[in-house]
């Protein structure tokens, strides 16, 4: 159970020119806010949206980890 969920908003599929080059990269901002989160005491979730389709695929884990599931 967490108390804060991370995650963001980029999909590689949406854009092109990084889709072609097939070279992720890990959100490094939301990972160290996460970390910095997790440092002073709270329970944090990350959830990397980075390879999936679109948005519509992260409703599953804000509606199992976002507000109001406590």
């Amino acid at each position: 159970m967490s108390d804060i969920l991370f995650t963001h908003s980029y999909f590689y599929r949406l854009d092109a020119k990084q889709w072609r080059f097939k070279q992720p990269y890990p959100p490094l901002g939301t990972i160290l806010a996460a970390a910095a989160v997790r440092e002073i005491g709270f329970a944090v979730a990350l959830h990397d949206s980075g390879l999936k389709k679109g948005p519509e695929e992260i409703m599953p884990v804000l509606l199992r980890e976002g507000p109001g599931t406590w």
